[in-house]
């Protein structure tokens, strides 16, 4: 989906907020009390990108992509990743991409990969999680960090889409999201139903479909914003994320 109706980024520009950003400062923190919640986010919001690029990688299979998968994970939690990180050198995303070349580098150097079922298990990863991240993701053209790079916008896009859905439930607003689940997230191929079938169907006007459209495009664009700041370090570097993947 993309967003290129409304390029302004729009806020007060006052400073930068509390964000994920500061959840990988308090993870490379071994003292800090927050570390255990910062990591299991960080884990939860990278582990289909990371496995995205594995699985595009040197044709690793399905289960061990999710062996690697995990096997990365647990050195980020557990090993030196996030303490040699400095964003001063380029972002976090631009980072962790390296810190995978090196592993799978290092994985193949060293013939060492972990007999399936054998390692740490620090993430719960679903098979139908996977294959959704295959039929998205993987593909022969890619190279691993496109795929890495594909998946990520795709991951934070569905974290944008469940902050969207959470925030208008929590309202009341059922309707405007199932209206805007229906034309704009569900169309069948031959196209999404009419606002006049759509009005029917919620027992509202058509021009409030059109209105329900608008603010929710609107609202999920702002949802996408705020989940790229939360592991970017700057303004300009949410600018950037924002103009390459979804304008």
């Amino acid at each position: 989906m993309g967003f290129s109706d409304e390029t302004s980024l729009g806020g007060e520009g006052t400073g930068f907020p509390e964000t994920r950003w500061s959840a990988i400062v308090r993870a490379r923190e071994t003292d800090s009390p927050d570390r255990a919640d910062a990591l299991r986010d960080l884990c939860a919001a990278y582990w289909k990108p990371i496995y995205a690029y594995f699985r595009s990688a040197r044709r690793i299979g399905n289960e061990d992509a999710k062996d690697m998968t995990q096997d990365f994970v647990l050195e980020l939690v557990e090993g030196g990743l996030l303490g040699r990180f400095r964003p001063e050198r380029g972002s976090f995303r631009s980072y962790l991409r390296g810190a995978l070349r090196l592993f799978l580098l290092e994985r193949h150097r060293e013939g060492t990969a972990r007999k399936r079922g054998g390692g740490r298990r620090v993430l719960s990863i679903e098979n139908d999680d996977t294959l959704r991240v295959d039929d998205l993701s993987v593909d022969p053209s890619r190279s691993p960090e496109e795929a890495f790079d594909h998946q990520w916008a795709i991951s934070l896009l569905d974290q944008a889409l469940a902050d969207l859905a959470a925030d208008l439930r929590a309202a009341g607003k059922d309707v405007p999201f199932e209206v805007f689940r229906r034309y704009d997230l569900e169309a069948p191929p031959e196209g999404p139903p009419t606002y006049a079938q759509l009005a029917d169907e919620f027992g509202i006007k058509p021009p409030e479909v059109g209105n329900y459209l608008t603010a929710c495009r609107r609202r999920l664009r702002e949802r996408v914003i705020a989940r790229i700041r939360e592991y970017a370090a700057s303004e300009a570097e949410v600018t950037e994320e924002l103009i390459r993947h979804f304008l």
